[in-house]
């Protein structure tokens, strides 16, 4: 069990630690694409979807750590 909860803590502070660091980019490249000027169907689209996108990866992100972690303590055997 020790081990278990080892690694679930060492996997939390890793993540804990690396998206802090990562996501001011990851939102930063908002700003470039809402700058775009052309008017394609391309741009829009990325316009549009961007935020739908970066909303979807922040919560497959949490629902993933959550998933490992019951996994990790055999509460979830899928």
């Amino acid at each position: 069990m020790l081990k278990k909860v080892l690694g679930v803590l060492i996997v939390v502070i890793v993540i804990g630690a690396a998206i802090p660091a990562v996501w001011p980019t990851f939102i930063g490249t908002d700003t470039a694409i809402q700058a775009l000027t052309e008017t394609d169907q391309g741009t829009v689209m990325l316009q549009t979807f961007w935020p739908i996108m970066t909303m979807v990866i922040a919560l497959a992100i949490a629902a993933g750590l959550v998933f490992f972690a019951l996994r990790k303590f055999d509460i979830c055997d899928n």
